[in-house]
C-alpha cells in the first residue's frame, strides 16, 4: 500500500482491559470457587498464532531485532480487502495473545482483521516472545542482569520504531 494510505493506530492498555471476560461471583465477592470459574474450550498456554489459527484466521509470524533483543511480531491478515494497517500494542506484563484470548466477535485483533485492516500485535522484550537476544540469556546467571536491564524508556521508542520499520 501507498504510504498515504496506510493508517497506524497504536493501542496500549494494561493487562486487565485485555482480558476477554470478567470473572463473575456468585455470592460473596470476596470468596472465588471453582464453580465460579466460566469453563473454556480453550487449552491453557497457547501460543498467539494458534489462537489466531484456531479462530480461522489467517497469521504470520515475524522477528524483528531491536538493540539486540529478537522480538516476534504476530500479524492477522485480512479476509478482505485491506482498508489499512493496525498495529496493536499491548500493555504491561501481557503480549500479543491478550488481544486474541477472546471469541472473534469480541476480540480487538478479530474485529479489525475482519473489517478489513492488516493488524499487526506487537511483543515487548523479555515476555515469551522476546527472550531471545544476540548475546545474553535471560536464564545465564552471567547475562540476565543485563538482559533485563532495561526499561519501558527502551521498549518505545527504540523497540517501536524498529517493529514500525
Amino acid at each position: 500500500l501507498p504510504a498515504n494510505m496506510i493508517s497506524i493506530i497504536f493501542l496500549s492498555a494494561l493487562l486487565t482491559l485485555c482480558s476477554p471476560s470478567i470473572i463473575p461471583f456468585k455470592d460473596n465477592p470476596s470468596v472465588l470457587t471453582s464453580q465460579d470459574i466460566p469453563s473454556s474450550s480453550v487449552p491453557p498456554y497457547q501460543d498467539t498464532i494458534q489462537l489466531i489459527t484456531e479462530q480461522g484466521y489467517v497469521s504470520e509470524k515475524h522477528t524483528i531485532v531491536s538493540d539486540g533483543y529478537h522480538i516476534q511480531l504476530h500479524r492477522i491478515l485480512s479476509p478482505e480487502q485491506v482498508q489499512g494497517v493496525v498495529l496493536i500494542n499491548h500493555g504491561f506484563l501481557a503480549d500479543s495473545a491478550c488481544w486474541v484470548y477472546g471469541p472473534p466477535e469480541s476480540s480487538l485483533a478479530y474485529l479489525l482483521s475482519s473489517a478489513g485492516y492488516d493488524v499487526w500485535l506487537t511483543n515487548r522484550r523479555g515476555n515469551m516472545y522476546a527472550r531471545v537476544h544476540d548475546t545474553l540469556d535471560p536464564d545465564d546467571e552471567e547475562t540476565k542482569k543485563a538482559f533485563w536491564d532495561f526499561s519501558i524508556d527502551d521498549t518505545g521508542p527504540m523497540d517501536l520504531a524498529n517493529v514500525i520499520d
